[in-house]
């Protein structure tokens, strides 16, 4: 008897999940913990993830349930040219000191090697934060003294006309 109780407890369960086979759920920030995982269209496992900074098209993703940094950021569009693949860092969840666990990794070096043990499992809610490189703040501040300049060669020209 209470073999059949969970039988019907698991296909109500399965049942209930296929009803979430949105797109993204209206309360997907709304839920913690196993309710994350969702049921998408062709009844796969679906988890809401996080990808920011130097990629095309950040943003959250509903991804399939084994994917990982590299996949999710071919969702994303992928890497900006300026994107600090050696450092890519993966927010997960918070400590008991109650700053979020971080995970660190070196994509640079899983592209050299190819080995997929140096890529993490992404969980529910993960944010994933591509840095940009040196270069970015040294074009940055180029952009900034051009700018500056042309600003203070207008303020010339009409001083310039003023004074006429």
């Amino acid at each position: 008897m209470n073999s059949n109780r969970v039988t019907i407890s698991l296909i109500f369960l399965l049942a209930a999940g296929g009803a979430l086979a949105q797109e993204v759920p209206e309360q997907l920030r709304e839920r913690v913990g196993a309710s994350r995982y969702y049921i998408g269209k062709e009844d796969e496992l679906l988890i809401p993830v996080n990808i920011l900074g130097f990629v095309n098209k950040p943003g959250q993703y509903m991804v399939p349930n084994a994917t990982d940094v590299v996949a999710l950021t071919a969702f994303a569009g992928g890497f900006k040219d300026d994107a600090k693949l050696n450092n890519v860092k993966i927010l997960r969840g918070i400590a008991m000191n109650g700053q979020p666990h971080v995970l660190k990794v070196d994509l640079k070096k899983y592209f050299a090697t190819g080995r997929r043990a140096l890529l993490p499992r992404l969980m529910p809610d993960d944010t994933i934060i591509v840095s940009g490189s040196r270069t970015v703040t040294f074009k940055k501040a180029l952009d900034f003294a051009a700018r500056l300049t042309v600003l203070a060669q207008i303020y010339f020209y009409l001083q310039v006309a003023k004074n006429r």
